[in-house]
């Protein structure tokens, strides 16, 4: 932890953290800003919208790339699960209507990164989410 300081936000992540065993995983959103990662970000894996803490570090070539992003769950996350209002109604493509966020902007574009370098799942991913969405 780079600061001289603790708040019972950070005591509590790090309780947490020591007496999880692993157990249940612990996730970080996205939206928040670093200061909460409190140093963990060389144990992120990139999950959809959240930070998934794993014991595993990342290499040096994950961390230039911006971090280890597991790309099956992340597309089941956005393309499955993530909805981008409530009670938005879902597409036959898998994305539901209604607009996206910032986060999921990208998350989004992410998935179609990652994805597309799989190609068994080019053509899963909606045209609209593999160009630039702005």
């Amino acid at each position: 932890i780079n600061r001289q300081y603790l708040t019972k936000n950070d005591l509590m992540v790090l309780d947490l953290i020591a007496h999880n065993n692993w157990k249940r995983p612990i996730y970080f959103a996205v939206t928040t800003g670093s200061e909460a990662y409190l140093g963990l970000e060389e144990y992120f894996q990139l999950e959809g919208l959240a930070y998934r803490l794993v014991p595993i570090k990342n290499s040096e070539n994950e961390m230039s790339q911006g971090g280890r992003v597991h790309t099956d769950i992340m597309y089941d996350n956005i393309m499955n699960k993530f909805s981008s209002g409530v009670g938005a109604p879902r597409r036959t493509d898998g994305v539901r209507l209604g607009t996206l966020k910032t986060e999921s902007r990208a998350g989004s574009l992410l998935v179609s990164n990652g994805r597309q370098a799989e190609p068994s799942h080019a053509a899963s991913v909606p045209g609209t989410m593999r160009g630039t969405i702005t």
